[in-house]
């Protein structure tokens, strides 16, 4: 991971990247013999790095000085000379004794020891006996009459959340719950699932979720395995029937009992020591585990978001399953602090909901550009618009079994109203983007159902592909939707990603120009050679696809140098706002216009930035409709 991270970070600052040469391990230890020779020692400390090395370090074994060697480009005086002093004082420590192992001496120095320790110094001062529910009943008794949650029309105030909570706790108590217990919760996202969670505290028990788009094996598992007291259900779960001891309770079947209970706190006997709740692990090292987590924990968690988040009063957006811990922070820790809970539906809900505005806009990103053809610059170009998607994977979205309705549906609307293009990312082996592994098969997909908007690949990965595959498959999209496709292309960052191609890891830029420089002659019919099992292969690729130049972009996320060769080579450009201001992102055009001229090409070529953007007619409304999610 480290390699990749110092790669991202050059590809983001050019300025890093000093002589282009310098190792991303670059330092060189050599351990030198009597004659100042490199011995036999040094197999013995294989701590070399192949490439231009920034710090030389030789290390006489008898007698001598050890010498530091570096590259100026790289390092500073100042820097080497602090190097310098670290080795003086793990010395000054050797002289005073050798008899402890070399890792039990400190290379630091009293001011760096003092700096690192500051740093860890996180301890904070606050009641280590609270509860997550007596945190939420003093928040209660502040702003009782103040909307404690707001669920698609319906609204709660922290009064009324109390009291319906209190009345399902002494029916859960009634119920034969201890403190101890563990109560189940398999409830839809809705106002009755935030008063379970609460009132399972306040029985003294710790609630496990389980989610009713979980596959009923897995359901049925979780509710095994957990030994439940009490398994809260409503109508719309009561049909997943899963073998229990647990007592089933359906919430709206107990609106008689729970009206007679009164609302007044328990004052229940419940230690910062006692369970708050049970998560399920996803299983993918094998069967699920469950973590139990306790109050103390949920309680020392908020002192650290207090640290970082200013508390209430405010709105917040709950999107989180109750089946991952984050859901903590949108719910407990919120409400604790006198915010205002959105709470956001869950996937079953949104797949049924009326709404239009839900289904255009969840989930994706329009892509803005200046029009292809507008060349005149006395007038302000045009702009045209497109969609990008990306999406969150979630263990939830797993069992989803219509994943690509968003793509396909607002593809077709794209389609008929006169947006530009369509762009679909290239994402492997993470929960961002993990719906879209290849643009090509989703391009080809919405090529048989649209027949004007362009299909394009936001990005294509290179390095990770052989440029006979790209131009093949992209090719067949090209005939399928009849010359309207184009692609970007990424040379990746990811180390994981490169599961598929290793080898190119190292050198993906510069892989990615020249396998991009390849696609690009296959495209127009060029025969190439390419290495096979007996020698080299001459390939011509087929089908012959419909349009005669390939459209290219290249993506980059602000790297100026990435701007000017795309100028270079005639490509467009993708890329994003996020890391980059306005100003910043002119100042790169203007060095892609100034490649683009000097390297002959006509036109002015294309900058497309991706935005996340929620399009209407009135502005007023369309403020009124982002100022709560957003």
């Amino acid at each position: 991971m480290a390699s990749g991270f110092l790669k991202d970070l050059y590809a983001r600052e050019p300025r890093l990247d000093a002589g282009k040469s310098v190792s991303l391990y670059p330092i060189k230890i050599r351990v030198l013999d009597a004659g100042n020779q490199v011995g036999d020692l040094a197999g013995k400390y294989p701590v070399e790095v192949e490439g231009q090395n920034s710090l030389l370090i030789d290390i006489p074994v008898s007698g001598g000085k050890m010498q530091l060697r570096y590259c100026p480009q790289v390092l500073s005086k100042k820097e080497v000379s602090k190097i310098s002093g670290l080795f003086l004082q793990l010395l000054g420590q050797l002289k005073l004794s050798t008899d402890r192992d070399i890792g039990r001496y400190t290379m630091l120095v009293e001011e760096d020891a003092a700096k690192i320790s500051s740093w860890n110094n996180t301890g904070f001062s606050y009641d280590r006996s609270q509860c997550v529910h007596r945190l939420i009943e003093q928040q209660v008794a502040q702003s009782p009459d103040v909307m404690a949650c707001r669920f698609e029309n319906q609204r709660i105030s922290f009064h009324e959340l109390n009291q319906r909570a209190n009345q399902l706790a002494r029916l859960l108590v009634d119920e034969g719950v201890c403190v101890g217990d563990l109560v189940g919760i398999m409830l839809n996202r809705s106002i009755n699932m935030l008063v379970a969670l609460i009132a399972v505290h306040k029985a003294g028990a710790a609630y496990v979720p389980l989610d009713p788009v979980y596959p009923r094996a897995r359901l049925q598992y979780m509710v095994e395995d957990s030994g439940l007291k009490v398994l809260l259900q409503e109508e719309a779960t009561d049909g997943i029937a899963l073998c229990s001891n647990a007592k089933a309770l359906c919430i709206e079947q107990q609106a008689a009992r729970l009206a007679a209970y009164p609302g007044g706190n328990l004052n229940r006997a419940v230690g910062a020591d006692a369970l708050a709740y049970v998560i399920y692990t996803s299983g993918s090292t094998g069967k699920p585990k469950g973590v139990m987590v306790e109050h103390g924990s949920v309680v020392n968690f908020f002192v650290g978001m207090d640290q970082r988040i200013e508390p209430g009063p405010g709105v917040w957006l709950a999107v989180t399953s109750i089946s991952f811990d984050i859901s903590v922070l949108e719910l407990f820790w919120t409400l604790a602090r006198g915010f205002t809970v959105l709470l956001y539906a869950d996937a079953l809900r949104q797949k049924t909901s009326n709404t239009p505005a839900a289904l255009e806009v969840a989930g994706s990103q329009f892509a803005s550009r200046p029009a292809r053809h507008m060349h005149n610059e006395a007038a302000a170009p045009a702009l045209e618009f497109g969609l990008f998607y990306w999406n969150v994977a979630t263990e939830e979205s797993e069992y989803d079994n219509d994943k690509y309705k968003l793509l396909l549906d607002s593809a077709r609307y794209a389609d008929q109203h006169g947006f530009n293009a369509v762009w679909t990312p290239e994402r492997h082996f993470a929960s961002f983007g993990g719906l879209y592994p290849n643009p090509s098969v989703t391009s080809a997909a919405l090529a048989t159902i649209t027949t004007h908007v362009a299909l394009r690949a936001g990005s294509c990965v290179v390095p990770l592909h052989s440029p006979i595959r790209i131009a093949e498959e992209w090719s067949v999209v090209d005939n399928l939707s009849r010359g309207r496709v184009g692609i970007s292309i990424a040379a990746g960052w990811a180390p994981p990603d490169f599961a598929i191609k290793p080898e190119n890891f190292d050198d993906a830029k510069n892989i990615m120009f020249e396998s991009a420089q390849q696609v690009q002659k296959l495209w127009r019919g060029e025969t190439l050679e390419f290495p096979g099992p007996n020698g080299s292969i001459k390939v011509r690729t087929l089908p012959r696809p419909i349009q005669n130049e390939l459209p290219l972009w290249v993506t980059t996320a602000g790297n100026i140098d990435s701007f000017k060769r795309a100028g270079e080579i005639g490509a467009n450009v993708l890329t994003h706002l996020l890391g980059q201001t306005i100003e910043e992102v002119a100042g790169k055009v203007k060095a892609y216009r100034e490649a683009w001229q000097k390297a002959g090409h006509g036109g002015r070529g294309v900058i497309t930035v991706m935005l996340h953007t929620f399009a209407g007619q009135d502005q007023q409304q369309v403020e009124g409709l982002v100022r709560e999610p957003m």
